[in-house]
């Protein structure tokens, strides 16, 4: 089982799906800002407590699953504008950024069975939003 992610797969600069779920990853290179092409990234069941700040630049980015790890933040997601589908359920989230109004395209949002006690409003307004499950929170 991986337990990080290999800095040697960033150079797949044509690369768009990737799919790393089920691992024991815990730390992600500060190199995958340099994906520029993934549209999917799946990456369940992991042990990933946090995200590299280069991760804000995977702007190609549709589909992100990142269910069942320990992130306490998601500070790079407003910047993730090409969003459809969101996965961070099961996590330690404690609550999220405030700025999400950029994600237009985003549909569906699970983050169910983490620590939020409230939602950004900016969430509860996105245009594009069919599916929220933020159940089993706090």
């Amino acid at each position: 089982m991986l337990t990080e992610l290999p800095e040697a797969i960033t150079n797949l600069s044509n690369l768009t799906t990737l799919g790393l779920h089920r691992n024991r990853i815990c730390r992600v290179c500060e190199q995958i800002g340099a994906m520029t092409s993934l549209q999917v990234l799946s990456m369940q069941h992991n042990r990933i407590t946090q995200l590299p700040t280069t991760f804000g630049r995977l702007a190609s980015l549709m589909d992100l699953q990142l269910t069942h790890n320990r992130l306490g933040s998601a500070s790079w997601l407003p910047t993730l504008t090409s969003l459809v589908h969101l996965g961070l359920s099961h996590n330690a989230l404690r609550s999220l950024p405030a700025d999400l109004h950029a994600l237009t395209r985003l549909s569906t949002v699970a983050i169910a069975h983490n620590k939020l006690d409230s939602l950004p409003s900016a969430l509860l307004g996105l245009p594009s939003l069919l599916l929220l499950d933020a159940s089993n929170n706090k």
